[in-house]
């Protein structure tokens, strides 16, 4: 029987694994799923065998590994290398919806040695994105098209019905990495230049984008867009970007944060559960005069003009109240998560939204066209989310081709193949993943 070990059961897992559960016997597949904390609700799912283990153990995680045919990794990103050189020793295949970092990439030949496949950013963005823009890639350069520019946002949003009126935004992922998105400097290709926007300006580096059905939102460009041009075969365009979408003034405000120094994660301030959050936040102010206004003191210390909705969205997060910290320790990023997991945690009947736009223009029969392609996804329920859909299928779908030996290709893979993509696209449609298309002359 084709054994899967899922190593991670947190909020992307829902629909990964009520999809194994339910193909495990049609599919002859054994599920095993590991995590350090697993859900009441997860447990109550059928053909699936839970350990609860501490995964940063190495020996408890080999001897997992090792009865398994295909490890799916929902682990931090930063596990994800030594899970894969675990599987290289005991040469079991790898899925998971992460980046594929350096250190991972330097695995590819070792990977084909040894005989498996190590596929990397096959969940929502980076993931769903992949396939869908080589698919139209792909096609127009069949139909002899030159593509000349090409752009790509994905956000994970509240649904219209689920907005807050301030930041518009609910933690449906890692908060964690809600709170560090963005860290680095974002590289991108732009009317045929270079461009390199570091992180203390990435929220002011916006472009507005319609979603027909939405209305407007605001792209902020993701950390590295050039690696790409090569893997989706565009190296002849003049403009390639890709980029995260958020409601209109998310950005303003969280530069905010940015500029304070809350998104910080690199050094810890200590004896802090003897603050309240407003001593702690003025902290990071050179100056706070409790006499004046919010807007106007981080006006002053921020050197920039923050308007009454800014400063309200900031107090919404009680960054500036007299209430205990209660914290003893940690990094400005780490009170920072702890603030928005209290602030941001969605109500029961929240739905959220995954947002996603490709943008094509190619020259084609003597005129420029432009091909656009939109996909919206909402949510079922708090549990059921958008996010885990998009996340958890691809993972599902994959991992339902490595047991029907449908991905042949060993090394480290990205799902922008065409003997991978064309069926996950398909079966991905069949699960209400699916875009709209348009296309005009310009």
């Amino acid at each position: 029987m084709y054994c899967i070990l899922v190593l991670g059961c947190g909020r992307s897992s829902v629909f990964l694994l009520k999809y194994l559960s339910e193909h495990a016997s049609t599919q002859e597949m054994k599920i095993l799923v590991a995590d350090v904390n697993i859900s009441e609700h997860s447990t109550q799912m059928q053909n699936i065998e839970f350990h609860v283990a501490d995964l940063s153990n190495e020996l408890l995680r080999q001897q997992l590994i090792s009865q398994a045919d295909l490890v799916i990794s929902l682990l931090p990103p930063a596990m994800h290398a030594s899970v894969a050189h675990d599987c290289l020793i005991y040469r079991k295949h790898l899925l998971t919806a992460s980046y594929a970092t350096p250190e991972i990439l330097k695995l590819h030949f070792a990977a084909r040695e040894s005989g498996i496949t190590i596929m990397m950013e096959c969940g929502l963005d980076p993931g769903i994105d992949h396939m869908s823009a080589m698919q139209e890639i792909d096609h127009i350069k069949n139909t002899g098209g030159k593509i000349l520019s090409f752009k790509s946002y994905t956000g994970g949003l509240p649904a219209p019905e689920s907005c807050d009126g301030l930041w518009n935004y609910k933690i449906t992922w890692n908060p964690r990495n809600v709170v560090l998105a963005g860290q680095g400097t974002a590289s991108f290709l732009k009317n045929g230049c270079l461009k390199y926007v570091p992180y203390h300006r990435l929220f002011r580096t916006l472009e507005s984008i319609h979603i027909e059905g939405i209305g407007h939102l605001q792209g902020y460009p993701n950390r590295d867009s050039l690696s790409y041009i090569e893997r989706y075969g565009l190296q002849d365009c003049h403009t390639f970007i890709r980029g995260t979408l958020r409601y209109k003034g998310f950005c303003e405000a969280w530069d905010v944060l940015v500029q304070l120094g809350y998104t910080e994660d690199s050094y810890i301030i200590h004896n802090t559960d003897k603050l309240t959050w407003l001593e702690l936040s003025s902290a990071f102010l050179p100056e706070y005069n409790p006499s004046y206004s919010l807007e106007h003191n981080l006006s002053n210390a921020l050197k920039c003009e923050v308007n009454e909705h800014i400063a309200e969205c900031i107090r919404n997060l009680g960054l500036f109240e007299n209430e205990p910290v209660l914290h003893q320790y940690g990094s400005p990023a780490y009170f920072l998560q702890k603030r928005l997991e209290e602030k941001w945690a969605p109500p029961s009947d929240y739905v959220d939204m995954i947002v996603m736009l490709h943008e094509l223009e190619y020259f084609l029969d003597e005129v420029v066209r432009k091909r656009s392609l939109s996909l919206i996804v909402k949510g079922d329920d708090n549990l059921y989310t958008a996010m885990a859909k998009t996340v958890g299928m691809p993972l599902a779908v994959a991992a339902s081709m490595f047991r029907k030996g449908l991905i042949k290709k060993t090394g480290v893979l990205l799902p922008v193949d065409k003997t991978i993509y064309p069926h996950m696209l398909t079966e991905l449609r069949m699960h209400g993943i699916r875009f709209d298309t348009k296309e005009q002359v310009i």
